[in-house]
């Protein structure tokens, strides 16, 4: 489902994913280039976000509550819930089995802009936003869509040729826009990124 681009935190991302065996909670990385500067998050084995509408909901009601029942809120911040999962062991195989029973609400792993638990969190609600080239007029913009077999949510009055791509929330909005990207075709190309959620 689509959410506000006042969600977006703006930045270019890039594919990399590294394993860190041994490191601080066996988290992995993905990197992500703001402009040519590369930067690193790391995925939180432990934590995920619950985007849940135009309103948080209630604690109990939630379906972190009941498909994890030693989970436990961390932190609420808008239409934003983190949620601790103990036990899960994989914060984004939770989150997609959260997404695969619950088609009304999106669910992203929990992502660290640096090791250790202490460090800022953000998350990724779904979809993506590409910068497509400036040359390009609205006709070739439509046909790159179409030929990708993407969907647009909304065209942003940022500038001209940006555009909200429709993915799921979570890793897979990462990885289209990694594809993007690579290819060289339309842009820059980055994650609707969730708002900063705080360091805890």
């Amino acid at each position: 489902m689509p959410f506000p681009f006042a969600l977006s935190l703006l930045f270019i991302v890039c594919a990399a994913d590294r394993s860190l065996a041994g490191e601080e909670n066996s988290l992995r990385s993905f990197v992500w280039y703001e402009k040519d500067r590369a930067h690193t998050v790391w995925l939180d084995a432990e934590h995920v976000a619950e985007f849940n509408g135009s309103q948080p909901g209630s604690e109990e009601s939630s379906a972190v509550r009941r498909m994890f029942r030693n989970s436990s809120p961390v932190r609420t911040q808008g239409v934003v819930r983190v949620w601790k999962v103990g036990g899960a062991g994989d914060s984004e195989a939770a989150a997609r089995s959260l997404r695969l029973g619950n088609p009304g609400t999106a669910y992203s792993p929990v992502l660290r802009d640096s090791l250790g638990t202490k460090a800022p969190m953000r998350a990724l609600p779904g979809n993506f936003i590409v910068h497509f080239q400036l040359s390009w007029d609205e006709s070739k913009v439509k046909a790159w869509i179409a030929r990708n077999k993407f969907e647009v949510v909304q065209k942003l009055e940022i500038g001209p040729n940006v555009y909200v791509l429709k993915s799921e929330a979570g890793l897979a909005s990462l990885q289209r826009a990694n594809e993007v990207h690579a290819s060289g075709e339309g842009g820059a190309a980055y994650p609707n990124w969730g708002r900063q959620l705080g360091k805890r």
